[in-house]
């Protein structure tokens, strides 16, 4: 009876040993993975994180109005909008007679900037809009599908005004 005793403490003493042993592999593994791969990875992905931003702002408005569209956004961006300070702007002028038979057109336009814009790792697009209402939400819906967008609304008469934020588009996904 006390021999399947002392066999049951032996293999109890022969896996303990097994498990220690297994346990100090994996810390070792461990630490050598963390030590060769994933630190160097996150350092790098801090490197460019901190290097270039992901932001940058899209003018949207009519033929006419896009210069002053963009110095108006570089000064507030020295004054009032402090965060937009130094982000790439890039101009989309809309035909100054805007119809629905331009609408292709210009989603089409906006979707090949887009793409140039993910392809140099920006997704968080600052939406600057002056320019018939109906075509603010179809262009902010259509950067909302694949990039994060922030409104900014112009307040105010002619040139007088200024840019105010309103928020950002968030549009329920199922």
């Amino acid at each position: 009876m006390f021999e399947n005793l002392d066999v049951a403490a032996n293999i109890a003493t022969v896996l303990g040993f097994g498990l220690t042993v297994l346990g100090y592999v994996l810390a070792f593994l461990s630490f050598a993975l963390w030590k060769r791969i994933i630190k160097p990875l996150c350092d790098r992905w801090k490197y460019r994180k901190a290097k270039a931003s992901s932001e940058y702002i899209l003018a949207v408005g009519l033929q006419k109005n896009i210069k002053n569209m963009k110095a108006k956004i570089k000064s507030q961006g020295e004054s009032t909008l402090p965060k937009l300070k130094g982000l790439p702007i890039k101009p989309y002028p809309l035909p100054n007679h805007c119809t629905p038979a331009d609408l292709k057109k210009i989603m089409a336009e906006l979707e090949v900037l887009r793409d140039e814009m993910a392809d140099l790792g920006r997704f968080n697009v600052h939406l600057f809009y002056a320019g018939p209402v109906v075509l603010a939400s179809v262009i902010g819906g259509f950067f909302c599908n694949k990039d994060t967008v922030y409104i900014y609304q112009h307040k105010g008469s002619g040139d007088l005004g200024s840019y105010e934020y309103w928020g950002l588009i968030d549009i329920p996904r199922s």
